[in-house]
C-alpha cells in the first residue's frame, strides 16, 4: 500500500520518511508527484537478481546509482554452472528482464507443464511438416474445393468470414522469446541451466490492482 510505502525510513540515519522525501523534491521541482509503487526484493545465497530498465532512446537514465525509465523488470532467478557452456546469468537475467518489458506475461507458468507443452511442440512442428511435404496436385485440389464452397458468396460475406484467432500466451515460461521468437523461454531456461523463480514489470503510468478496485467500487457506488 502507498501509506505503508511512505513510511518507510530512508537516509543513512533513518531520520526521514519516504514521504518525507517525496514532499521535499515537491518543494525542489515545484511540481506534484506521488509514490505510486515500491518494491523490495533480497536475493538468498542460492538465488541472484537481474534488472533491465528502458529509458530515453532505449536506454536507462543514470542519476547516481538508481537507473530511471519508462519500462523496467526485476528477475529473480538460480543457476548452476557446472562448468557448461552456458550466458552468464547476469547477461542471460537482463535479456529476460527486456523480454518481460516487451512481451508482458501475467505468471511464471508451471514448470511441470513443461514436458507436456513441449510434446505439444513437437507435434506442432510434426504437422508442418507433414502439410509442407504435400505435392502441389494435393495444394491445387484443396484450393478449388475451397473456392467452389465460396461461390455464389458476396465479396462481403466472404471478408466477414470469422477468422482464427490465436490465443495469446500469458505465462512466461512458454511465451515466444523475444530475442528469438522460434525458441520458448522455457527452453533457453534449459539450456542455461536458470529456473526463474519470480518476477515484476513496472510501467510508468500503469493502472494498479489497488485503484481498479477503487474504481469499481465508486463505479458500482455511482
Amino acid at each position: 500500500m502507498k501509506s505503508e510505502v511512505g513510511g518507510v525510513k530512508s537516509g543513512t540515519d533513518n531520520s526521514s520518511s519516504i514521504a518525507d522525501l517525496v514532499a521535499m523534491e515537491i518543494g525542489n521541482i515545484g511540481e506534484n508527484m506521488q509514490l505510486r509503487r515500491a518494491l523490495f526484493y533480497k536475493a538468498t545465497n542460492d538465488l541472484q537478481l537481474g534488472s533491465y530498465v528502458y529509458g530515453p532512446a532505449g536506454k536507462p537514465l543514470w542519476l547516481k546509482n538508481v537507473q530511471l525509465g519508462k519500462y523496467a523488470a526485476v528477475v529473480q532467478f538460480s543457476q548452476i554452472i557446472n562448468g557448461t557452456k552456458v550466458i552468464p546469468g547476469h547477461s542471460l537475467s537482463q535479456q529476460l528482464g527486456q523480454h518481460i518489458v516487451g512481451m508482458n506475461p501475467k505468471t511464471i507458468g508451471n514448470y511441470d507443464d513443461i514436458a507436456l507443452e513441449s510434446s505439444k511442440d513437437e507435434e506442432i512442428e510434426t504437422d508442418e511438416n507433414v502439410s509442407n511435404n504435400s505435392s502441389a496436385e494435393n495444394a491445387e485440389k484443396y484450393e478449388n474445393e475451397a473456392q467452389d464452397s465460396r461461390e455464389g458468396e458476396s465479396d462481403d460475406e466472404i471478408e466477414n468470414l470469422p477468422k482464427e484467432k490465436e490465443k495469446d500466451e500469458s505465462r512466461f515460461l512458454f511465451q515466444e522469446y523475444l530475442m528469438d521468437p522460434d525458441t520458448k523461454v522455457y527452453e533457453i531456461l534449459t539450456e542455461n541451466n536458470m529456473k526463474v523463480m519470480d518476477f515484476v514489470r513496472f510501467e510508468v503510468g500503469e493502472e494498479l490492482p489497488e485503484e481498479s478496485e477503487a474504481d469499481d467500487k465508486v463505479s458500482a457506488s455511482s
